[in-house]
């Protein structure tokens, strides 16, 4: 009976066989396969002995039966088919193929996200990345517990899990409602939006980005008063400032990127800058991830300041994903 699987051990019997066949002749086969005469003459045996019948007729010159003759075809194939999966691991082993997921919160970077994605892509062409939206609440939890690969969040968390490292810093702002009495300023000291109602967080938003969005460290650490309304994520700030429900604090990026009708950006004297970030797992194994994170870090290093560019990312292999765990 001939049997129908062929495993690993005969794959290096399939690979010398094909070799006789092409060569017909069992000693060139061994030159080409740096391997001696009797070894070449044991893995076509063993092959023979596992397929069930003969494969070559032993001539002079050397010659295929009609069962070999019927194998080369499918030795190439299987071969080749072998070949490629070993590639394939071996792109995923060095980073050059895979799939990378990247977390954003709000506007990222501003306009460093879109420039270290690209420069990304144009090195890892094999390699698919997917946007995840990200939210006050999930920025951490989604890369800690592997829904994302990195993230682009602000400010730094304060969890030893994980990696940042500095991407760039920018001015604070003010979110204030169209009719506010500073709506029209340029710009106000920050101390005179300290005592506004700020728009209140949801439950289990991280401390850090609790401070950061209500300026708590220029309170000395005390909260300000706020609006119970329980922003998940900046749309909902955004909707509660439109709204007059209260104030809230951003970058001075959100001006271009988040462009909402009745939300005035006020630039906030004495207040700072705050640190955009990427984070990663801090013993993270991947080479897909240390290859995104050495792009951005040299990305954001890189002289001449940054290009103008659009702020969406449409790169054919880039999959904007949101909703489901990430969005909760």
């Amino acid at each position: 009976m001939v049997r129908r699987s062929i495993g690993a051990v005969e794959l290096r019997n399939l690979r010398t066989f094909l070799a006789v066949a092409e060569e017909l002749h069992f000693g060139s086969a061994a030159d080409r396969l740096f391997l001696s005469p009797p070894a070449v003459t044991e893995h076509i045996q063993a092959l023979e002995r596992e397929v069930g019948v003969s494969l070559f007729e032993r001539s002079r010159p050397v010659r295929l039966t009609e069962a070999g003759a019927v194998l080369v075809g499918h030795a190439r194939d299987t071969l080749a088919h072998a070949d490629a999966a070993v590639d394939a691991l071996r792109e995923y082993s060095t980073g050059e193929a895979g799939h990378l997921r990247v977390g954003i919160l709000s506007n990222g970077a501003g306009l460093l996200t879109p420039l270290i994605i690209r420069s990304f892509m144009e090195a890892h062409p094999l390699v698919r990345a997917s946007l995840v939206r990200l939210n006050f609440r999930n920025h951490l939890t989604a890369l800690l517990e592997h829904r994302v690969d990195v993230a682009f969040v602000r400010p730094a968390p304060d969890d030893d899990r994980v990696r940042a490292i500095h991407l760039s810093e920018e001015q604070r702002v003010a979110m204030l409602p169209a009719g506010h009495p500073m709506a029209d300023a340029i710009e106000v000291p920050a101390e005179d939006v300290l005592d506004e109602p700020f728009v209140g967080v949801a439950d289990g938003v991280p401390g850090t980005f609790v401070e950061y969005l209500h300026l708590r460290t220029l309170r000395g650490g005390i909260a300000p008063r706020t609006v119970d309304i329980g922003c998940g994520d900046v749309t909902d700030v955004l909707a509660a400032v439109s709204a007059g429900r209260g104030v809230a604090s951003a970058v001075e990026s959100f001006r271009g990127y988040e462009n909402w009708p009745g939300v005035s950006y006020v630039t906030l004297i004495g207040a700072g800058a705050s640190s955009n970030v990427l984070l990663s797992r801090a013993e993270d194994p991947s080479p897909l991830v240390a290859s995104f994170v050495s792009i951005a870090d040299s990305t954001c290093r890189a002289p001449g300041g940054l290009p103008a560019l659009p702020n969406r990312v449409t790169a054919g292999n880039v999959a904007a994903s949101a909703g489901g765990d990430d969005n909760r």
